[in-house]
């Protein structure tokens, strides 16, 4: 799935960077810099851009990042097979089933990868198919100073009266972060919903088929 991951981001980068005119990411790294792709923290769809001549692809692992990519290639109008090795998307999955999916981007470093993370939060704000909680989240930095761009929403708790209002379990008043635009989702329903919408989309979703090994014809990449 790595190999899949890493190819597609790539590509993603590559065209929305060549038509924006912008330098392109190299090598699927992230610098000290935002550039290119993540350089003003948003990302948008290429139209055609990922699937020329309706392509077949395959996909690996109905986590959600296989659901993801099954349903962003099947609506780009890739001929997609998703297959999963269980009987469920997601459910067993080493990742998903046990994600915070703490939809966020404080403190995240280099800026590039803060960028990204900002640009992925205005995505998951403007789909409609996965219920989204945008909560806020209160963070204990421990009097750390936070480490992102100051136009982040964020605001330092002082007050117990405040604290005590977004978490009445809490009674430290040290050290506190609240960052209001922040949000949470049920990682699992949310691949069971991209994977059901994918299939609905004409995407061939193969339940309880692992993967043990892909084999290449000669010339084949």
């Amino acid at each position: 799935k790595g190999v899949v991951k890493t190819a597609l981001w790539r590509r993603c980068c590559a065209a929305w960077c060549a038509q924006r005119g912008a330098p392109a990411c190299g090598g699927g790294q992230l610098s000290d810099t935002p550039r290119g792709c993540a350089q003003d923290g948003r990302l948008r769809r290429i139209e055609g851009a990922l699937c020329p001549a309706r392509r077949s692809v395959l996909v690996v692992g109905g986590g959600i990042v296989g659901a993801s990519i099954a349903l962003e290639l099947t609506r780009a109008g890739c001929a997609v097979q998703l297959l999963e090795g269980d009987a469920s998307p997601a459910a067993h999955t080493s990742t998903t089933s046990k994600s915070w999916a703490w939809i966020n981007s404080n403190s995240k470093q280099p800026a590039s990868y803060h960028a990204l993370n900002a640009a992925s939060m205005e995505l998951w704000r403007a789909q409609t198919l996965v219920p989204m909680q945008w909560c806020g989240a209160l963070v204990c930095r421990g009097g750390a100073p936070p480490r992102h761009p100051p136009d982040y929403p964020q605001r330092d708790i002082t007050d117990r009266a405040e604290l005590a209002a977004l978490e009445p379990g809490l009674v430290s008043e040290r050290g506190w972060s609240y960052y209001p635009s922040e949000g949470l989702l049920e990682p699992v329903e949310a691949a069971e919903l991209m994977v059901a919408e994918a299939e609905r989309l004409g995407c061939a979703v193969h339940l309880s088929q692992q993967v043990l090994r892909v084999e290449l014809d000669a010339g084949e990449s």
